[in-house]
């Protein structure tokens, strides 16, 4: 039994030499690279994809555009869409029609779109005392 345990011992000590027997290596680029995997993973599922989620909706609101859509910018400003022109890319709203107020804005401001069936649901008595108004 002692040359069994013995034998155990040397093969320990063997193995021990020809690993170099010397201090622990501190840990290399591979021993992080796993863990840099699954940060960059975390990050684009976190960041990156509702992100990009984000800018698909944004960007087929404003492809949906039309004339006649009551919009908000992202300034605050509410008004209807009265042109659109997509090669400057920028649209020209209607503030106040009884004034004939307009501004142009860009395209990329335009934040939220309700259309002009959306507001045909009004009643026209309300929608009379918001143009008096």
């Amino acid at each position: 039994m002692t040359t069994f345990v013995n034998g155990i011992f040397d093969a320990l000590i063997f193995w021990a030499a020809a690993a170099g027997g010397s201090a622990p290596q501190p840990p290399g680029f591979l021993d992080f690279l796993p863990l840099m995997g699954i940060i960059f993973f975390v990050m684009y599922l976190m960041v990156i994809r509702p992100q990009r989620k984000q800018m698909q909706e944004h960007d087929n609101l404003i492809a949906g555009l039309s004339k006649h859509d009551e919009v908000r910018t992202a300034g605050g400003i509410i008004g209807k869409v009265a042109l659109v022109d997509r090669d400057h890319g920028h649209v020209v709203l209607v503030i106040d029609e009884s004034k004939g107020v307009r501004m142009k804005v860009a395209l990329t401001s335009v934040s939220t779109v309700s259309s002009a069936s959306e507001n045909k649901d009004t009643p026209s008595s309300i929608q009379e005392e918001e143009i008096t108004k």
